[in-house]
């Protein structure tokens, strides 16, 4: 029988949440790109782009990039 180890028992362990939180996210990003393409079936490529479009920024005007996780709205 396996022992499950609570959220508050990994924070006291990795040193707190926010350094549990960090250390986790920095494991997911290296590969969350590549697994949002595959599972849209490369959609996100669009999505970003129909962002892009519909904020109808200027030359020099920045947006914020809410929700494409590791940062490749203006990649593409």
């Amino acid at each position: 029988m396996t022992t499950k180890i609570t959220l508050e028992e990994k924070f006291r362990e990795t040193g707190g949440k926010r350094s549990y939180v960090q250390h986790l996210f920095g494991r997911i990003a290296r590969i969350y790109d590549l697994m949002n393409r595959l599972m849209s079936f490369g959609l996100d490529r669009r999505w970003r782009a129909f962002a892009a479009r519909y904020l109808a920024l200027g030359t020099g005007e920045l947006g914020a990039n809410q929700g494409c996780a590791v940062g490749l709205a203006g990649s593409d």
